[in-house]
């Protein structure tokens, strides 16, 4: 069984592809782009990938001499990539697929196929992205070509580590630096203590139904809880809480500052402008008076 080894390059390559298709025309429109890579066994490592021209007078399609061109260019700048396949952005394989995979398959021979939903829920683990390998079936009695989905892992090199942590840290237009470092950091840290909560949860309802007899009980299991329960640290003393309880003072107090110091800003501007109106009376009033 081959092993894919898929780069974060190559993700970031399809989601900016979307995104600028979706802006340039204001609404969903599905992109489609080829894979480079290379083999190494039985290992298939995705590294790149590049655009393909897409618009025909009869919809989407793939254009293989636009194809055939890019190709020659990657090979004269990458030697050592070759064309493994294609992507497009999508859920599932379709007819429309198969007939792209079957154009692809003349010019690369048993093409794999990566298919990003852009429309996954953010809360669902796991990539929005499958992989699909070219297999030979007897379908009917006849040979047929079909897309056989297949198991990936994210493999990164220490320039695409950097790369994805300098996006990964591009904030929101309008926001400033200090927000979008504290958001992200409050978000991550909620992210882990949902995941805790309900992984408690789980070892929590399985040690009840063991006690229960619901179902059978395991001496391994229980005595991995209470390993667990004992490497943990004791949270229950008085100077815990003493130091929470000093903490928690210490945030509200400058939340409480923080407030004073806006409302106080406010009242500036605002005795700034009515000071203003003032002046512009007085001036008009005197230019009355002097004109009499």
């Amino acid at each position: 069984e081959e092993v894919v080894q898929l780069h974060p390059l190559v993700l970031i390559n399809v989601s900016d592809h979307h995104t600028r298709v979706r802006a340039q025309c204001q609404q969903k429109k599905r992109v489609i782009g080829c894979l480079l890579g290379k083999h190494k066994g039985r290992v298939v490592e995705v590294a790149n990938s590049f655009e393909l021209a897409n618009e025909g007078p009869g919809g989407l399609h793939v254009d293989t001499t636009f194809l055939l061109q890019r190709q020659e260019q990657y090979r004269q700048t990458f030697g050592d990539l070759e064309l493994l396949g294609w992507y497009s952005t999508g859920k599932d394989v379709g007819q429309t697929e198969m007939e792209w995979n079957k154009t692809i398959a003349g010019v690369c021979e048993n093409p794999m196929c990566l298919l990003l939903d852009p429309d996954c829920k953010s809360a669902s683990r796991g990539l929005p992205v499958k992989i699909y390998l070219t297999e030979m079936r007897v379908v009917g009695g006849v040979p047929t070509n079909v897309l056989i989905q297949a198991a990936y892992e994210i493999e990164a090199i220490e320039a695409e580590r950097i790369a994805i942590d300098q996006v990964s840290k591009i904030l929101q237009k309008g926001q400033s630096g200090v927000a979008g470092q504290v958001s992200m950091t409050l978000s991550n840290l909620q992210s882990a203590m949902l995941l805790l909560r309900k992984r408690v949860a789980g070892i929590q309802s399985v040690l009840q139904a063991m006690h229960a007899g619901a179902i059978p009980y395991d001496f391994g299991l229980v005595r991995q809880v209470r390993g667990l329960m004992q490497s943990l640290p004791a949270i229950s003393t008085s100077a815990l809480k003493e130091s929470l309880l000093t903490e928690c003072n210490d945030t509200l107090l400058i939340t409480y500052l923080a407030s004073l110091t806006q409302q106080a800003q406010a009242l500036y501007e605002l005795t700034e402008k009515v000071g203003a109106i003032g002046a512009g009376k007085f001036s008009k009033r005197r230019q009355l008076l002097g004109a009499f």
